[in-house]
């Protein structure tokens, strides 16, 4: 449904709209960032929680957010000017109002994560998506609405996540201010809150300044091959805050039943993630003419590189989950910082010669993430370099075995003429066909993932028989 939403908007509106609303959503996440003192993540992590602490969050949460919704409507030119674009202030300020709508139900949302009842936050987010941005963003585009579409669909998501938030966790909105409460919260949530200003440079970083450097059209092509690009990223993200974020909290205090999830994690991550990137670089050219059409087709080459690296954008949150569940704050946090002067460093070295050269650069950033990263996560766990390595060796035997057909018959389709979707469709299906040939006939290294996935598959199958 989200590559369905991209491909249709990139079809109604422009490289430049996109790049008005990226402009602004640059400078709205900047406050985003400090919206909730990161006490949302705080109520997961904690091994117990008091009324105190739920009403005092909620109270914090709600007045944070209704004072940055001030603050960025009453100032939206002046943001917009820092953003490269004036033209964007009326969009900061119709995303501004997103801040109140998320504050609201930060709390319901951490009690539904708390308790584990992830299949209620994945209904609640479906649900805020497909009236976002399928329902609104979608047939205001179509319309002709251009950017607002785009605009009014995040407000729209957000309002209404938060809403079935609530409605699921009625109980968590409640006022009421306890110092005691604030100060056991605020300890953990400031760590978060810095983490999140660095990782949010980093990953937003590169949009400003390109915007300011290459103008709005340029952002707009890089945006698009960042976001469909990131989609794999993104839904682990949400999946990993979700369930194994409150998971590995609950088992916080024991290392070795931590630390087998944590290589299972990695292996499994992999597994998928090293052929998704293969496939990004050597698919590049089809995948932009598909889903966003002819007109795109500057996108390609900055997709191509930003997709050879988006295995270690999936690998290092593997390594940010460790230390969030052990509450080992401190070296995440200066992860982060070091991760956005990286990025943020090169990037403005390399942005004359070019969006290209900003995704190879933001690519080796990644990597350098991914290693420390993981890192600090085999220091708190006491795994060994060699265990981490060998979790990988799987994912490279299915890169390889998998990929190789893939590039083959890519290459085959292009030299016959095919259309990017016929060349994208054979390719598919060819790495498809190599994928279950490997399930089926797998080499003596993959047997028991192999074995895993089965049993996984069959317990879930066994489940939903007996419903």
């Amino acid at each position: 449904m989200k590559l369905g939403t991209l491909a249709v908007l990139a079809r109604f509106v422009s490289p430049e709209q996109f790049g008005l609303v990226a402009a602004a959503q640059v400078v709205v996440g900047l406050a985003d960032l400090v919206a909730d003192l990161g006490l949302g993540p705080s109520l997961i992590q904690k091994k117990s929680l008091d009324d105190d602490q739920i009403s005092t969050a909620t109270t914090v949460n709600v007045s944070l957010g209704l004072g940055l919704s001030c603050l960025g409507i009453l100032f939206a030119q002046e943001l917009a000017s820092f953003s490269g674009s004036e033209l964007a202030a009326p969009f900061v300020q119709v995303l501004s109002l997103s801040f109140l709508a998320r504050a609201l139900g930060v709390t319901a949302r951490a009690q539904v994560l708390r308790a584990l009842r992830f299949k209620a936050a994945t209904l609640v987010e479906f649900a805020a998506f497909f009236v976002g941005q399928v329902c609104v963003a979608v047939s205001l585009a179509v319309a002709g609405w251009g950017a607002w579409s785009i605009a009014l669909g995040l407000l729209a998501q957000a309002s209404v996540s938060t809403g079935l938030f609530l409605a699921a966790s009625p109980r968590a909105l409640r006022f009421g201010l306890s110092r005691s409460a604030l100060a056991d919260l605020a300890g953990y949530g400031a760590g978060i809150t810095l983490a999140k200003v660095a990782n949010y440079a980093a990953l937003k970083g590169d949009y400003l300044i390109i915007g300011r450097a290459l103008g709005m059209d340029a952002l707009g092509y890089y945006n698009r091959a960042y976001k469909l690009l990131e989609m794999p990223a993104k839904l682990f993200s949400k999946m990993s805050n979700k369930v194994v974020f409150p998971s590995m909290a609950r088992v916080q205090g024991q290392s070795e039943r931590l630390g087998n999830a944590y290589l299972r994690g990695v292996s499994t991550l992999a597994t998928g993630g090293l052929l998704t990137s293969v496939s990004f670089f050597v698919l590049a050219p089809e995948l932009i003419g598909v889903f966003f059409g002819p007109a795109w087709g500057e996108a390609v080459e900055p997709f191509r590189w930003l997709g050879l690296s988006s295995y270690f954008r999936l690998g290092y949150k593997m390594g940010g989950l460790v230390c969030r569940s052990t509450g080992k704050i401190r070296g995440y946090v200066v992860s982060q910082f070091f991760y956005a002067a990286v990025l943020l460093v090169g990037t403005l070295g390399f942005v004359d010669s070019g969006v290209v050269a900003v995704a190879r650069w933001v690519g080796a950033s990644l990597v350098l993430h991914f290693i420390v990263l993981n890192g600090l996560a085999l220091h708190i766990l006491r795994i060994s370099p060699s265990r981490f390595f060998g979790a990988h060796a799987a994912g490279v035997v299915v890169a390889v075995l998998a990929g190789g057909p893939l590039f083959v018959a890519t290459l085959g389709l292009r030299a016959a003429g095919g259309s990017p979707f016929v060349v994208l469709s054979g390719a598919a299906a060819t790495c498809a066909t190599a994928l279950v040939l490997l399930a089926i006939f797998p080499p003596r290294i993959l047997v028991s993932d192999v074995k895993w996935w089965r049993a996984r598959v069959s317990a879930v199958l066994r489940r939903r028989s007996g419903e």
